[in-house]
């Protein structure tokens, strides 16, 4: 495809690519109303006089133009940030892989322009064609129209580009849904078991408090175990995910109050639990004292999960003042992976050596907080169809 190439439309094939709009107009929703040489001549004028905002791109084959694409900038209120907005179509070469050259292009337009983000609303056919080229459906992304044009038949996906090198070919990598789902499913897992082990704990407390000193001695024996084999890595593993589901999203640490709350109460929960309630149960097994102050505190921690559960069910209160700057961008797919695989290895470490040793999930919670971009700048919306 050596006679191949695409390129910014010179003002003697901006009429082709009208030509080539109305042709596609035509095929989705027929023939349109009005004089074609009409059309095709407005839309040379519109373009050269809109080169600054809609920027033209022609795929060519010896020296015939067989698709276009429009990137159309603008900003976005009431911060202005650019963003793309663009339309393409080969359909003279739809299928045989010329298409994606031409989304290629648009993309790599779209990171010299320093865009963050394209988009593309395409027909339900173009779909996979372009989802082969980086982009996904996301949730995040709603239309609405007049009742009377009915809900259509277009999808609206795109990838992030942000980060892409200037000549690259590939796509930056996608986050993958079921990658954050298996972090989520560990994180509620986790979580219930913490709790349940707290639960166990303060019952394993009250049974020492009302007993004689061999219950005593073997209740604390058997909260201290739990505590230590099951409670802690539960613990950590139930952090470690929340936190990478904070950091690693849009939610963010600080731009909502209810994932604020949870993220202090997690923080005065693992130090309550490394430094106050572990030395204390430590102390209990071996003298089988237990104390009213250790059955409050499970008590306590039970509650405090429970009442962070409720709050990542319910959402409740307004976003904090923090969360009018641009939110983040997800990151990628192996942060996802990696915060699944590292609470995984550091239990298994902590059976094997008998302590809890969570040095994988701190060294990725470093790496994801390094590594991570804080703001979603910029915007790109890529139109098609």
């Amino acid at each position: 495809m050596t006679n191949v190439e695409v390129r910014v439309a010179g003002p003697a094939e901006l009429a082709a690519a009208a030509a080539l709009r109305w042709r596609r107009v035509s095929e989705q929703d027929g023939v349109p109303g009005g004089d074609r040489a009409g059309f095709i001549a407005q839309f040379a004028t519109w373009a050269g006089e809109n080169a600054h905002t809609h920027r033209c791109l022609v795929l060519v084959r010896a020296g015939q133009v067989i698709g276009m694409a429009l990137l159309a900038i603008t900003s976005r209120v009431p911060a202005p940030r650019a963003f793309s907005r663009a339309s393409g179509d080969v359909p003279e070469a739809r299928g045989g892989g010329l298409g994606g050259m031409l989304i290629d292009a648009v993309l790599q337009l779209a990171v010299e322009l320093g865009l963050e983000r394209v988009t593309v609303h395409s027909s339900t056919r173009a779909v996979p064609a372009y989802e082969r080229h980086g982009f996904a459906a996301t949730p995040e992304l709603l239309q609405a129209g007049p009742p009377w044009l009915g809900s259509g038949s277009s999808w609206v996906i795109s990838p992030d580009v942000r980060g892409r090198g200037l000549g690259e070919t590939d796509r930056m990598a996608r986050v993958s849904p079921r990658w954050r789902q298996v972090v989520v499913w560990l994180h509620v897992v986790s979580s219930v078991a913490w709790m349940s082990q707290a639960l166990a704990l303060m019952t394993l407390t009250l049974v020492a408090l009302s007993g004689a000193r061999p219950t005593r001695s073997a209740a604390m024996t058997m909260a201290e175990h739990l505590d230590t084999v099951l409670l802690a890595p539960m613990a950590n593993a139930a952090a470690f995910t929340g936190l990478v589901l904070a950091g690693a999203t849009a939610w963010g640490f600080f731009r909502h109050w209810w994932v604020l709350a949870k993220f202090a109460m997690t923080l005065v929960q693992l130090y309550a639990g490394i430094f106050l309630l572990s030395p204390a149960l430590a102390d209990s097994a071996a003298t089988a004292t237990p104390t009213w102050t250790q059955a409050a505190g499970t008590a306590l921690m039970a509650g405090g999960l429970a009442f962070q559960a409720w709050l990542s069910v319910a959402k409740p209160w307004p976003r904090t003042p923090w969360s009018r700057t641009a939110k983040p961008p997800n990151a990628p797919t192996w942060i996802f992976a990696a915060g699944l695989a590292a609470p995984v290895i550091d239990i298994a470490a902590g059976l094997a050596l008998g302590y809890p040793m969570p040095a994988l999930s701190l060294i990725m919670l470093v790496v994801l907080l390094v590594r991570r971009p804080k703001t979603l700048p910029r915007t790109g919306k890529l139109s098609a169809g």
